[in-house]
């Protein structure tokens, strides 16, 4: 992911965005922070509602993001993730 960050934030290299954008970036690869929690519980919260509206909508199942997918996927965030989840009442 870092290396894919980078490279898109060459891309606006020198712009006035630039440290406010890699500011913002540097809060999501952690929940240590009020930040990073946010955004990574509304993240993770975003993806298993997506899942739950394809499953209504598509008869895919929310069981298949979650295990075939791996939707919740294995990582230094996986734990507040789950957490997440259970507090947010979802799968």
């Amino acid at each position: 992911m870092h290396r894919l960050f980078e490279r898109e934030l060459n891309t606006i290299a020198g712009h006035p965005v630039e440290p406010k954008v890699r500011q913002a970036l540097a809060v999501i690869g952690n929940a240590e922070t009020p930040e990073g929690q946010a955004f990574n519980a509304s993240d993770v919260i975003d993806r298993v509602l997506q899942m739950r509206h394809y499953d209504r909508v598509a008869a895919f199942t929310v069981d298949q993001a979650m295990d075939d997918l791996e939707l919740v996927h294995a990582g230094p965030l996986q734990a507040f993730h789950d957490s997440v989840l259970r507090e947010a009442g979802l799968p």
